[in-house]
């Protein structure tokens, strides 16, 4: 009951902080097999957060140890369906609790439920997979060996943010084929690691296509960029939630392939473009989630301008929790893939608390004061969700408004190059290169 509760608050908290969630392939989750959900891990607990809102069967998790030391919160691990595993850096005497660990999982995945694990073995913010670990082979092989008769399959499923410390971002859910192990406890029985070996190379063969893959020698922070500006194409999108949509996410996957097979002349041409754009609109942000970069028109400022004082009034009813969210989690979160979830817990915890402070104050000082509580709550929350996603997406044109004609236009051709470029590299279209050859 706790857990579908808290479900239903998070997914309300994730609609609040991302733009949209695309999902893709999620008629490969089993509904009525024990299944092992195999995961990338960029962003510490958010990854988990999001497919227990979104898969369409309850999960249970397995959390690293240290975790579970405070007693106080021990309750909370246990309704949400969490149990430890321990690591090497947490002690010999802790390695050794992993046997009860392994027994629930045994247990849990002979009462056909699903088990999530990370198959990297630890967190790490990057646009790519990671090796996998034996981890979840092990606990595949081990589940068979209780009890052989189980259909147990491995689904690996990749969760890619597009900037996941970025409030009203993008996430892409993508599952893959899935492995059944059925197949290899034969072979397991005969040859152990071996047998191991092999499961975690076919997975990572079936998880590849599910993560997008920024080539290592790249710096991720020169080509999120690119991503930004493909998502142009998403700029209609009323969302601003979950969507069965695989294009975005297969265009996002097909350009990073393509960064890495494209010669370093055309990468720094692409680059070279970008600086162009950054040296003529400074306060233009690419990294914002869609980048908008054409004229707006008149009508749309003076609208912008009219929703304005609506939109700082929201601030001000929203703004004192998201401003101490934001803080905390900026000055307490030491790693970066800890910001986010910080952030979005906090968020959603004093937001809660604020709001019945505000109802209390209302129904107290103003007629029908609960009345008017309930009723700006989800008016000024849908302005606030809104009016930040008219702003990302117009704000630039707005901006060239204001601009003389010559360098509007000089920006919009550099522009309209780059984009078409990027769409071309998205679409595995073949590159004609009249503008590169133009510039070089």
């Amino acid at each position: 009951m706790f857990y579908r509760f808290l479900r239903v608050v998070v997914r309300w908290a994730l609609h609040v902080y991302f733009r949209r969630v695309s999902v893709d392939g999620i008629e490969r989750v089993p509904l009525d097999k024990p299944l092992i959900i195999a995961c990338n891990h960029p962003n510490s607990f958010l990854e988990a957060v999001i497919l227990a809102c979104f898969l369409p069967r309850p999960l249970h998790f397995l959390v690293r140890g240290d975790v579970f030391k405070n007693p106080r919160f021990r309750w909370f691990f246990r309704m949400t369906n969490q149990v430890p595993i321990y690591r090497f850096r947490d002690g010999f005497s802790n390695l050794r609790n992993n046997a009860k660990t392994f027994e629930y999982c045994y247990k849990t995945l002979q009462e056909g439920k699903a088990i999530l694990i990370f198959a990297e073995g630890s967190t790490e913010m990057v646009k790519r997979l990671r090796p996998l670990q034996k981890g979840a082979a092990r606990i595949a092989m081990g589940a068979m060996s209780y009890d052989p008769n189980i259909d147990l399959q491995i689904v690996p499923i990749g969760v890619n943010f597009s900037d996941p410390t970025q409030y009203r971002s993008h996430v892409s859910i993508k599952a893959g084929q899935p492995l059944s192990m059925k197949e290899y406890f034969g072979a397991f029985q005969d040859d152990e690691p071996g047998t191991l070996q092999v499961i975690t190379d076919d997975l990572t063969r079936v998880m590849k296509p599910c993560v997008i893959n920024i080539p290592e020698h790249i710096r991720e922070s020169e080509v999120d960029p690119l991503f930004s500006i493909l998502r142009f194409e998403d700029k209609g999108f009323k969302g601003p939630f979950a969507v069965q949509n695989a294009s975005l996410f297969q265009k996002e996957w097909s350009l990073a392939n393509r960064l890495g097979d494209m010669s370093p002349q055309f990468f720094d041409y692409l680059l070279e473009k970008l600086s162009v754009l950054e040296r003529l609109m400074p306060r233009l942000h690419f990294r914002r989630p869609v980048t908008v970069l054409h004229k707006a028109g008149w009508g749309v400022v003076f609208y912008s301008f009219m929703l304005t004082p609506i939109y700082y009034l929201s601030m001000v009813f929203l703004g004192l929790p998201w401003g101490i969210a934001h803080l905390v989690a900026t000055k307490k979160v030491k790693q970066v893939e800890f910001y986010a979830p910080v952030r979005l817990g906090a968020a959603m915890l004093l937001t809660i608390l604020w709001w019945v402070v505000i109802w209390v104050i209302a129904g107290l000082w103003l007629p029908f004061g609960w009345y008017w509580g309930w009723a700006l709550t989800p008016i000024f929350l849908f302005i606030r969700i809104y009016g930040r996603d008219h702003y990302l997406i117009r704000r630039p044109g707005i901006q060239m408004q204001w601009m003389n004609s010559k360098r509007r236009k000089k920006i919009r051709n550099h522009y309209d190059q780059l984009y078409s470029d990027v769409v071309k590299l998205a679409n595995k279209e073949s590159f004609n290169g009249q503008h590169f050859n133009e510039n070089h």
